[in-house]
């Protein structure tokens, strides 16, 4: 029964790990987004937001901002363009392995 008990313990520790290992990378990937996202022009953000967050529909949007329903497409096509070329900036600029300091150099100028 102690045995059993044991076994027991050690699958909710490693249970208890994965999960808040997954809780982590959820939260470093939000972290990762959102310092991406400030990089981008506030109407593209605000654009984002509306539609991948809060949920948006294009025609919603439309409405919304008053514009073309094709107008909206093709403003998200080009926020999401955009974020794309700050993330692959990013995967250049920073050395395999390091951490912070590639983040703040990132950061600057912008």
């Amino acid at each position: 029964m102690a045995a059993d008990l044991r076994a027991t313990d050690l699958d909710v520790t490693s249970l208890h790990h994965r999960r808040a290992t997954h809780r982590w990378e959820r939260t470093s990937v939000g972290d990762l987004l959102e310092r991406m996202m400030e990089k981008l022009p506030e109407q593209d953000r605000e654009l984002l937001v509306l539609k991948e967050v809060e949920g948006f529909s294009v025609q919603e949007l439309a409405e919304i901002l008053d514009l073309n329903v094709n107008t909206v497409k093709v403003r998200l096509f080009r926020a999401r363009a955009r974020l794309m070329d700050v993330y692959r900036r990013r995967l250049h600029s920073k050395p395999a392995g390091s951490a912070g300091p590639a983040e703040d150099k990132e950061g600057q100028g912008q």
